[in-house]
């Protein structure tokens, strides 16, 4: 790491067993370690800390993220039939070979979607997602309390009592995300679009290994 400037920063341990105290993950920075802020903290979801790295500078503009995107709804449809009912499609059936028939009717096409749903500029939301109720900040309370123990005590007792909890607290958790995916497919008004975008960050999370 050295050999490309990158310094790997000191962490208090971040996996710690009754037996061990062990570093074992990293934050790695090729900036002045000023302007570097980390914290670790113990969230729960496994037997290993979580690293909150922050980077201290100046954003002179903060610019904020856009995508370019056809807004298809049931207003936009409508005109877009409104407008293929009135095409005249003689200059897509009186072609002679294939090729020529599809890019007539290419062509047709995008003039209907582009004058019905032309493509905007859509500022990116990012909406926090907090699926957690009481209930389960009370049973990650429990968990971290039989954890703190088992690392105290290394007792076989205390390892199963921790794992009956972490149990518990994970199927909590799954039952919270399996909620909020109903609701915001029932609330959505394209339900099939969200039902999509359900099944793709799913995918996406266990691709990632990572935790909702």
């Amino acid at each position: 790491l050295e050999g490309y400037n990158i310094k790997r920063l000191e962490l208090p341990p971040t996996r710690i067993t009754h037996h061990s105290h062990t570093s074992i993950d990293l934050i790695c920075t090729n900036l002045n370690e000023e302007h570097v802020a980390y914290d670790v903290t113990l969230t729960g979801l496994s037997d290993h800390t979580a690293q909150v790295c922050s980077i201290m500078t100046e954003v002179e503009h903060a610019t904020c993220n856009k995508s370019k995107r056809r807004i298809v709804n049931e207003r936009t449809m409508e005109e877009a039939r409104r407008l293929l009912a009135a095409q005249n499609w003689t200059n897509v059936t009186s072609k002679e070979n294939t090729d020529a028939a599809f890019n007539a009717f290419d062509g047709v096409m995008r003039f209907v979607m582009d004058t019905a749903c032309p493509h905007k500029k859509i500022k990116t939301k990012y909406s926090k997602r907090n699926v957690w109720d009481a209930e389960s900040e009370d049973l990650k309370r429990t968990y971290l309390e039989a954890l703190n123990r088992e690392t105290l005590t290394g007792n076989a007792n205390d390892k199963r009592n921790t794992a009956l909890h972490k149990k518990n607290y994970d199927l909590k958790l799954k039952d919270l995300r399996k909620k909020q995916n109903i609701d915001f497919i029932e609330q959505a008004e394209n339900k099939s679009k969200a039902f999509w975008k359900v099944i793709n960050s799913e995918r996406k999370g266990k691709n990632m290994d990572t935790y909702i």
